[in-house]
């Protein structure tokens, strides 16, 4: 279960509480969306298991939004030293969280793209009215990358949308202002097997242009 960047406040120990309860109830994995950790003063993801917290994912890019005319720079700490993104092996597959705009850097795509095994599932809350930028880059990703892309945004700006990689893929999204669900049914067996065939053809028109 996925909700966009900044909907669900965990510095609220009552609503982190809620969270954890609701996991471990029903079994499931859950990604409230980030928050603003106070101590650290960084954007962070938690993610929910069980059995507790998975793991956490810090956000790179603070954001940028131009509102009425002005900017504003979210004011978050990022890391000085190399930018760091956990992949994470789960029983639904390999899992990365990818905050907002950190996802609209080539250089991670790029990472994500060579990690070896190879990502799953791509899970991208946002917070941005800028939304064009990401269906392009999640269009991309699902073939470039080969996963399951998941981009969570706030519903006042929208455009919340799962791109997946096979051929009669079905684009499933929300609209900006509408609050809803959208669900996916994730068949690993069938994305890594569809995967190593479009390696080996990728591999094969490769070799068979650098003939011509």
């Amino acid at each position: 279960l996925i909700f966009p960047e900044m909907s669900i406040d965990l510095m609220n120990k009552e609503l982190a509480d809620d969270i954890q309860e609701f996991a471990r109830k029903y079994e499931m994995v859950v990604i409230p969306g980030s928050f603003h950790e106070q101590n650290s003063k960084r954007n962070l993801s938690r993610v929910f298991g069980p059995e507790g917290v998975l793991w956490e994912q810090e956000k790179h890019i603070p954001a940028i939004i131009h509102i009425d005319g002005k900017r504003f720079i979210e004011k978050i700490e990022t890391c000085r030293g190399p930018k760091k993104s956990i992949i994470c092996n789960t029983e639904y597959g390999r899992i990365a969280v990818i905050i907002c705009r950190d996802f609209l850097d080539m250089d991670l795509r790029v990472e994500l793209k060579n990690s070896d095994p190879p990502v799953d599932i791509i899970i991208n809350p946002a917070f941005t009215p800028v939304t064009a930028d990401f269906k392009a880059a999640h269009f991309d990703a699902r073939r470039s990358i080969y996963s399951y892309c998941f981009f969570a945004n706030i519903a006042e700006f929208g455009d919340s949308l799962i791109y997946s990689p096979e051929k009669d893929r079905v684009e499933r999204t929300l609209p900006a202002g509408e609050e809803g669900l959208i669900v996916k049914d994730v068949n690993l067996f069938q994305l890594r097997s569809e995967r190593k065939k479009w390696e080996i053809q990728n591999q094969k028109s490769f070799i068979q242009s650098t003939r011509n």
